[in-house]
């Protein structure tokens, strides 16, 4: 395992929970591709399935369908960029894994609507805020995403740490001071660690 390096600025990783060796300029780009990743494929399955932008805002029924098609394609996607940037180190653990694809599915339809069309299609704003029908849309559109992103990272890990070995360094090169601090204080508390250097 390569020696870990003891001049980490860890105020800076915990408050970010960015991979080593990034710049915050470098983990927004990461962030902001994955945003652009979701709108571009809600955009264009759109487009491409059911004939143009303009279903963004339009009050169908079957306009609703296309734009729960396309936010489960966008998900997807977008979940496969976050995955895809966890393997290489960039972007932040938990934030690529969990918090950017969520912001990116719950806000992302309306940035679209906005931007196309300036407006919030009504099937977004009316009716009550929380029911039975929504929360099954919700898992319908979150599923294959988080599904997809979940067998990339994990598969990676498995992989890493299970086939090829390479898991431990890895983590060393690219997770940040605060994981490799809470780590050895879980060890020492299950009385298993060492101190590190």
């Amino acid at each position: 395992m390569p020696a870990h390096p003891p001049d980490v600025d860890a105020p800076d990783d915990t408050l970010w929970w960015r991979f080593r060796g990034q710049s915050r300029f470098g983990h927004a780009l990461v962030a902001l591709g994955g945003f652009v990743v979701w709108a571009a494929a809600y955009a264009y399955w759109l487009d491409a399935a059911g004939g143009g932008l303009w279903l963004v805002v339009a009050e169908s029924g079957e306009a609703v369908v296309l734009r729960r098609e396309a936010m489960q394609v966008a998900s997807a996607a977008c979940w496969l960029w976050f995955g895809l940037a966890f393997t290489i180190g960039r972007g932040g653990p938990f934030l690529n894994t969990a918090v950017y694809p969520l912001l990116a599915i719950v806000l992302g339809p309306f940035a679209v609507s906005l931007a196309v069309a300036g407006q919030f299609p009504g099937s977004f704003t009316g009716g009550p805020p929380v029911s039975g029908t929504l929360i099954l849309d919700s898992i319908a559109i979150f599923l294959p995403g988080a599904l997809l992103g979940t067998a990339l990272v994990g598969g990676f890990l498995l992989v890493s740490y299970f086939v090829t070995g390479t898991g431990p360094a890895w983590e060393e090169k690219h997770m940040p001071e605060a994981w490799h601090e809470y780590k050895a204080e879980v060890e020492r508390r299950h009385g298993g660690g060492e101190e590190r250097p």
